[in-house]
């Protein structure tokens, strides 16, 4: 028989009888009051009476209004005998914050019962990170191949707050555990005598190389627990040769945040180190080994957790654009809860990613947001500063001054002449230029989940 059969005949029995009918609920409403986000609350218990002192009653069960609600445990039976009770717990595990009034609708085969639910579904309390070595401001980049010419150019330059310079992996570990951190030491000499801050981009990606497999130490192309280490590309636009590291393999992280651990104990304390950035999470080849965004994002969590305790004074940052959909938020989060800043390196308003502008600009103010503005999309793989599609005003408003951009407390502009790259449309000199009329402008308030040194 239907259930609506079935109410139909009682109905009609209780109505001729004039007696009590259908189940009650107690209580009607609930508040479960301020709920942690990715926290579950204490169950609170509903009592359903069957008020009938003749008929049973069928509870088919209770539907929420929102997915944040739900029944943990239940003791009512199939048919609520006439008089009896039975009990549901209900708990409220929301996922994100926001004020919630919904309902709860028990189903019982005479009459439905409405119960009124309303919780505040709150973030947790960030902790503050540090204190920590805060100096934004404009910075150049170089990468690999650098000099001491080009090193000399850009400390004669008072707007430059300091130079961010890239260190292979491969070249860093030596051997198992054994690290030569000489390169690092002396640039760092280098510019502290000439007033310069060092960021050091820890890299395991690579399009152009003095070795073309320093992406990893060698040690991981031979040992099968790390599944040869890293990948060999070559570069679609430049034809050139690549590698990045599988960092999505959980004993290739291992290793890299190790060196990270071995980076922090030995620079953490210098004043002249300002941050320590890592490569783009975007891989140009497709995840292995049977990787997905969600495994992904599940290793790049542990880096950022162990960059919170290797670097508990100097700012560290993940660049982060692609492969993590559609676990960005979540990894973004993390970041945040752990007082990690998040970069990229491709500022540009055509150039739309994972996490810029959308998340950089709803995390502003809220983590260090460090970011490099690369020539690649602006004048050397495409050209729109050259086409008039773009110009470095616009790349510097983006970056710096519109509240939907970046929002960046830190920029890394990209160290080049046009007389090493004939046909470009720019070069570092006319970034500059634009940094001057704007007065060196930057974001230089000191983040939600970051202590800034004074």
């Amino acid at each position: 028989m239907s259930k609506y059969c079935h109410v139909g005949r009682v109905l009609v029995a209780l109505l001729a009888s004039n007696v009590a009918w259908g189940v009650t609920v107690s209580p009607s409403t609930v508040d479960f009051g301020q709920v942690q986000i990715h926290q579950t609350s204490a169950p609170v218990r509903i009592v359903v009476t069957n008020s009938s002192a003749q008929w049973s009653e069928r509870v088919w069960g209770i539907t929420f209004s929102h997915p944040a609600f739900t029944r943990v445990a239940s003791t009512c039976p199939w048919w609520l005998k006439a008089g009896a009770s039975c009990t549901m717990d209900i708990v409220f595990a929301p996922e994100e914050a926001a004020t919630h009034a919904d309902t709860a609708l028990v189903d019982g085969s005479i009459a439905d019962q409405t119960i009124s639910l309303s919780a505040q579904a709150v973030a947790p309390p960030v902790t503050q990170f540090g204190p920590k070595k805060w100096n934004p401001g404009h910075y150049a980049q170089l990468g690999v191949l650098y000099n001491n010419t080009s090193l000399n150019r850009i400390a004669a330059i008072p707007e430059m707050k300091g130079v961010m310079l890239s260190y292979h992996w491969g070249n860093l570990e030596t051997a198992k555990g054994v690290y030569d951190f000489s390169r690092i030491r002396s640039d760092l000499e280098f510019l502290r005598i000439r007033g310069k801050r060092l960021v050091l981009q820890i890299s395991d990606k690579a399009y152009r190389l003095e070795r073309e497999d320093a992406c990893t130490p060698e040690y991981m192309k031979t040992d099968p627990e790390y599944l040869g280490g890293m990948i060999k590309f070559t570069t679609q636009n430049m034809q050139r040769p690549g590698c990045i590291a599988k960092r999505w393999v959980p004993a290739v992280m291992d290793r890299l945040i190790a060196l990270h651990a071995a980076l922090g104990a030995e620079f953490d304390g210098e004043p002249f180190i300002e941050a320590i950035v890592t490569e783009e999470s975007a891989t140009t080849v497709a995840l292995t080994d049977n990787a997905t965004p969600q495994t992904y994002v599940d290793q790049l969590k542990r880096l950022a957790s162990a960059f919170a305790s290797s670097y508990p004074s100097t700012l560290s940052v993940l660049q982060l654009n692609f492969r993590t959909s559609p676990n960005e938020y979540e990894l973004m989060e993390h970041l945040y809860r752990n007082g990690i800043g998040v970069g990229g390196p491709d500022t540009s308003p055509l150039v739309v990613t994972e996490f810029v502008p959308e998340l950089t600009a709803a995390y502003a103010g809220k983590v260090p947001i460090l970011m490099a503005v690369n020539a690649t999309h602006l004048t050397f793989s495409s050209d729109p500063i050259g086409e008039g599609l773009l110009t470095l005003d616009q790349v510097f408003d983006f970056a710096v001054t519109d509240p939907n951009g970046i929002n960046a407390n830190h920029l890394f502009w990209w160290f080049f002449e046009k007389r090493w790259t004939p046909g470009v449309s720019y070069d570092f000199y006319d970034t500059l230029e634009v940094i001057r009329q704007r007065g060196g402008y930057i974001n230089t308030t000191c983040p939600e989940n970051t202590l800034c040194a004074e």
